[in-house]
C-alpha cells in the first residue's frame, strides 16, 4: 500500500497528511495523533473518559474540569499529550495536555485538569484537503 503523505505548515504548527487525512500534528517539536488520526490508528493507552453531560462544552473548546471525569489511564503523568473520549461510544472526542497524573483525574472533584488542543469541530477537524 503506496501512502501519499504531504506536510503543511501554518502559525499553530505543522501537520502530517496521509492519504488526504490530516492524520497528525505538531506542538514543541514532536508529533501527535490528531482525532482523525486515532480514528484511523487506534491506540488504547493515554485517555481519559468523560461523563456524557461534558460533552457540549468539550466540542466547543472547553478545558476538561474533573467532576466530568469517569475513568483514566493510571500511566498519565502530569503534562502528557492525551485523548479524551465519551463514555457511550468511547470515541475520540479531544487531544489534550493533561495538567495531572492519571490517578488524581479519577480522584479530583475539582478543576480545570486537561488542556484542550485539538477538538471535534475545530479548524483541524473541519480542515477540507
Amino acid at each position: 500500500m503506496d501512502l501519499g503523505v504531504e506536510r503543511a505548515s501554518s502559525k499553530e504548527g505543522d501537520i502530517l497528511i496521509l492519504d488526504k487525512v490530516p492524520t497528525f500534528f505538531s506542538l514543541e517539536g514532536c508529533f501527535y495523533l490528531t482525532l482523525r488520526g486515532h480514528n484511523r490508528y487506534p491506540i488504547i493507552t493515554k485517555y481519559v473518559t468523560v461523563d456524557m453531560g461534558a460533552i457540549p462544552y468539550l466540542v466547543n473548546g472547553a478545558d476538561v474540569m474533573a467532576p466530568g471525569i469517569i475513568d483514566a489511564d493510571i500511566s498519565i503523568k502530569e503534562g502528557d499529550i492525551i485523548w479524551v473520549r465519551d463514555e457511550k461510544n468511547l470515541k475520540p472526542i479531544l487531544v489534550g495536555k493533561s495538567r495531572e497524573s492519571g490517578e488524581r483525574l479519577v480522584s479530583l472533584s475539582k478543576g480545570k485538569v486537561v488542556a484542550t488542543l485539538h477538538f471535534v469541530g475545530d479548524a483541524l477537524w473541519n480542515a477540507e484537503l
